[in-house]
């Protein structure tokens, strides 16, 4: 089971996904840090609004995966990933949001 997860999770960073979105995912964890963490008074907006491009565009393919139009090997495991992802850094902005304000 574990191995069939690696194995579909390195197929998908290694031909699925495309990698401006892939790092997209990097760099806002990179925006959560610089604007919570050296700052005491925190700016909030720069890291809403980019987990709002990314998830935009995250509902862009959900929308293109119920049009049949998403073209990948597997459909349902490169939407299974972005769903976590997204939930993931929803959770941490969340918990960025209500513990540093």
């Amino acid at each position: 089971m574990i191995n069939l997860l690696i194995r579909k999770t390195y197929h998908f960073y290694r031909r699925e996904c495309c990698w401006p979105y892939s790092l997209s995912f990097l760099f806002v964890l990179v925006v959560y840090a610089v604007d919570f963490f050296p700052s005491p008074e925190p700016s909030r907006w720069p890291s809403v609004v980019s987990y709002l491009i990314i998830a935009g565009y995250y509902v862009y393919n959900v929308w293109l995966f119920k049009k049949k139009l998403l073209f990948s090997a597997d459909d349902q495991f490169f939407i299974g990933i972005l769903t976590v992802k997204i939930i993931v850094w929803g959770m941490i902005l969340g918990g960025l949001l209500i513990f540093k304000h």
